[in-house]
């Protein structure tokens, strides 16, 4: 676990600090209560870096060697695409999400809305934002909080929101059938 240290303690007693990075911790200096700069033993460093370089080197070696015994292959940008997202569904398994025709009315609504009144490029950045938002939810549907809504509406689910830009996203999350 890196030592966070506020730069000014840094500057005040140096020392101190550096026995961290003397017994190879990594320490994290702070400016203004944020993370700017990050402190490790130099050879410590030095022995990351050369590994990386090392292992660079190793690959582009053994692309090559492949170029040179015609056994390179190569794929399409359009492969490359399907595989990249192959992998990052992977990564971040889906629910399945269900729009109700009452709130695909609303989004149609609001989208309306903004190009009357700030045109169509700003009513298709909306559209983007909330579709965005919607396909996060439906990757991660319990990463959002529970909405406290003021008042009993009487409400049958446990409503959870996001925001989209200047917009508000409610949904429920039903996992006995998987969706959101």
């Amino acid at each position: 676990m890196p030592q966070i240290v506020p730069v000014s303690d840094f500057r005040s007693d140096i020392r101190s600090v550096s026995r961290y990075t003397d017994e190879g911790e990594v320490v994290v200096l702070t400016q203004n209560g944020r993370p700017r700069w990050a402190m490790v033993d130099y050879d410590e460093w030095n022995a990351a870096a050369s590994s990386q370089e090392r292992s660079v080197a190793r690959a582009l070696a053994e692309a090559e060697g492949l170029e040179r015994s015609g056994d390179l292959s190569y794929v399409s940008e359009d492969e490359y695409e399907r595989r990249r997202q192959a992998r990052k569904d992977a990564r971040s398994p889906k629910a399945a999400f269900r729009l109700t025709e009452l709130a695909d009315a609303d989004l149609a609504g609001i989208e309306d809305w903004v190009e009357e009144t700030r045109g169509a490029d700003a009513a298709d950045r909306v559209s983007d934002e909330v579709g965005a938002r919607i396909r996060e939810i439906a990757g991660h549907p319990l990463r959002f909080p529970v909405h406290k809504f003021d008042g009993d509406f009487g409400l049958m689910h446990e409503y959870r929101s996001a925001n989209a830009g200047r917009f508000k996203v409610f949904y429920w999350v039903n996992e006995s059938e998987g969706f959101v």
